[in-house]
């Protein structure tokens, strides 16, 4: 059993990690259990025989060693999803509490014009008030006007009648009395 490799067959150099038989399994590899007829695989002396008597524990050992550092990272790598999926839930609630905080601040102003126009309304309707108080006052004032005017005109005509009526009387006083005269 010379050293190296065997035609027909993929065993490990020095530096591989898995040892795979390509066609046949020597007869060295397959041995016979004791008082039966079945027969087993011995990795073993499958190993020893397609290398030359020496054994691959470290490859073996290499290979564990190998799948657990594997496992490790897809178990990361699944640690990382599940902070990333987390991570998207968070912002989709983060998402959805400033969409709901934007319709509350859009109903807000939404009342506050409302209220804007109460307030306008009831603004315009003060002013119309007050304009409807000053144009009472106006008028109110209008007639005082009037009647004062009207006062000074009755004043005058009094004055005027007065004024007749005392012509009147000098013209009567004046003039010779019928009776007493020739």
């Amino acid at each position: 059993m010379g050293g190296g490799r065997r035609p027909g067959s993929l065993c490990c150099p020095q530096d591989a990690v898995l040892c795979v038989p390509l066609v046949h399994r020597r007869l060295v590899a397959v041995e016979t259990l004791p008082n039966t007829s079945k027969k087993r695989f011995n990795a073993k002396n499958h190993h020893r025989a397609e290398t030359g008597g020496r054994t691959h524990s470290g490859h073996l050992l290499k290979l564990h060693k190998l799948l657990e550092l594997l496992n490790l990272l897809k178990l990361l790598k699944l640690l990382e999803l599940l902070k990333f999926l987390k991570l998207l839930k968070l912002l989709k609630f983060l998402n959805l509490l400033n969409l709901l905080k934007l319709l509350e601040l859009l109903n807000l102003l939404e009342l506050l014009k409302f209220l804007n126009l109460l307030n306008l309304l009831k603004l315009l309707e003060l002013l119309n008030l007050l304009e409807l108080l000053n144009l009472l006052e106006l008028l109110k004032f209008l007639k005082l006007l009037n009647l004062l005017e009207l006062l000074k005109l009755l004043e005058l005509l009094e004055l005027l009648n007065l004024l007749e009526l005392l012509k009147l009387l000098k013209l009567l006083l004046t003039r010779p009395d019928p009776i007493s005269s020739p």
